[in-house]
């Protein structure tokens, strides 16, 4: 048979197998690239690292953890790294290959189904459809995991800032101080400031250390910490006295973000359910009357009133978001 015998559908399903092997290629590539990265990495790292064997073992697992998360030459990239910022602060342990592979597998999988099961019997629209809906959803999973860490350690904060005032009023050091917080500390906290005290550890600066945990934790309440310790370093200073206080103002900043929460929520469920509508109806047409659904597909004003349908939706979204986000 030959490529003028057949029909468009067969066109059409070679041309998606032959995208979904493309990218399951470009996909199973990335996985290889970082896997090869880090096998290299951790052949350097154990010729390197010293001969005393508890030095190997408290040292080692520092340095295995971010080798898994290593860029390569992909690190000169600023998008690139910013991904992998953003990953470490979603909690995740994927690094960007990873990352990058599920959405490449993700995509695999929206051109299959839309070949498979279209919608309204138009394979091209539910190609793309499914893709776009699949490929987001690793992006949708790390940004719901990041907020809802960030969440946590935003209301776990004043307790830890309170914590390095009492164990500075103590008599302990700040990095002694960060070591209890990294041992005693509570979950995700813990781990944010194991990080910091094991790069203070390994000869890294305070302000160095500092400012990547604010790139980690982009929370208002983190720079106006990392602020006061690098000023009183600076200048002199009770730092007790000053992480106290620092303390009290992060608890009432929470109180009033409270409040305004409780009376933006009548705001936030009615976008919600201004959002959720035109979808659930359009799933209910597609179920029960796809032949009137299908004009938003073949015939051209159709397609274009399909098209302001969806830039209409997100727009209305994106200013009802405004309206109710208020920063405190």
């Amino acid at each position: 048979m030959t490529i003028p015998d057949m029909n468009p559908g067969e066109l059409l399903i070679i041309a998606g197998a032959a995208c979904v092997a493309a990218l399951a290629t470009v996909g199973s590539g990335l996985w290889l690239i970082g896997r090869t990265e880090r096998s290299s990495r951790l052949d350097q790292l154990n010729r390197r690292l010293p001969e005393n064997p508890r030095v190997r073992e408290s040292v080692r697992p520092i340095f295995v953890e971010d080798l898994g998360k290593s860029l390569g030459a992909f690190g000169a990239f600023r998008p690139v790294r910013a991904l992998q910022v953003r990953l470490e602060s979603a909690g995740m342990d994927w690094s960007v290959y990873t990352f990058l592979s599920n959405i490449l597998a993700m995509l695999c999988l929206g051109l299959f189904l839309g070949l498979l099961i279209p919608l309204a019997g138009a394979r091209v629209p539910s190609m793309i459809f499914y893709s776009l809906l699949a490929c987001t959803t690793p992006w949708i999973v790390m940004e719901y995991k990041r907020s809802q860490r960030i969440r946590t350690l935003e209301a776990q904060l004043p307790e830890a800032v309170d914590f390095i005032a009492r164990a500075i009023r103590a008599g302990h050091a700040l990095s002694t101080s960060l070591e209890l917080l990294a041992a005693e500390g509570p979950e995700p906290i813990r781990t944010e400031f194991r990080k910091v005290h094991m790069q203070l550890s390994l000869g890294g600066g305070l302000d160095t250390v500092l400012r990547e945990l604010i790139a980690r934790v982009p929370l208002v309440d983190v720079r106006f910490l990392v602020s006061a310790i690098l000023l009183q370093r600076e200048t002199g200073g009770n730092l007790s006295e000053i992480l106290t206080g620092l303390g009290k103002n992060i608890r009432e900043r929470m109180i009033l973000k409270g409040q305004v929460r409780v009376a933006t929520a009548h705001g936030r469920m009615t976008a919600m359910v201004l959002t959720l509508i035109p979808l659930c109806l359009i799933v209910f047409m597609l179920q029960n009357a796809p032949e009137q659904m299908a004009v938003f597909v073949e015939h051209p004003t159709g397609r274009l009133l399909g098209i302001w349908m969806i830039v209409s939706q997100v727009i209305g979204y994106l200013i009802i978001r405004k309206m109710i986000r208020f920063k405190v």
